[in-house]
């Protein structure tokens, strides 16, 4: 396992999973937005030695918006596919079949691919590592929390995926309400 810990493994997993509950459809393939924030923070928990949930919601919290980042690299990436594709479209039509190779496209798709986002994952990983080794220490310790709560909120985004106006806002509301709880200090 990544992190070094089979249980850690599972919770991080389990936890991106249930935050990502419909974004990506049942039956299709897993583009590496939805992997990297898993691995990512695998690997950033066996770097710093994490253990407790309150220290690894630094990092998921922290590797969640970079999904984003991937995501616009793979977009990027099937771009460029698409063009190869219109050239061999156009290439056959003019009868010239044998002046266009596919498996060039296909080859040099896949190291464009590997490059981009090899070298993008590194890029996000160093930085991600800078900054939480300045939060870590200046975070306050969560004691109370552990990873049932974490579940919980991750499978909020279960609710999201209802697509229904009310529970985007009855969502929103409760949150704002237990946020606001703890910031009093009168829950947990």
């Amino acid at each position: 396992m990544w992190s070094g810990s089979v249980t850690t493994s599972l919770a991080v997993a389990l936890f991106f999973e249930l935050l990502w509950l419909d974004t990506i459809p049942v039956g299709t393939f897993i583009p590496p937005a939805a992997l990297f924030p898993t691995i990512a923070s695998l690997i950033l928990i066996k770097l710093f030695g994490l253990i407790q949930p309150s220290e690894i919601l630094v990092v998921l919290m922290a590797t969640m918006p970079w999904a984003a980042c991937m995501a616009w690299l793979d977009t990027r990436q099937r771009l460029n596919q698409n063009k190869a594709f219109n050239r061999l479209v156009l290439s056959t039509r003019r009868g010239g079949i044998r002046s266009f190779a596919p498996e060039i496209s296909i080859h040099k798709g896949i190291f464009y691919a590997l490059i981009r986002h090899g070298f993008a994952s590194l890029a996000i990983l160093c930085l991600l590592a800078m900054l939480i080794s300045y939060v870590l220490p200046v975070m306050p310790r969560l004691t109370w929390l552990s990873w049932p709560y974490l579940w919980l909120a991750a499978s909020l985004g279960g609710v999201a995926a209802m697509r229904f106006r009310y529970s985007y806002l009855f969502l929103t509301t409760g949150v704002a309400g237990v946020a606001t709880l703890v910031w009093l200090g009168l829950f947990l």
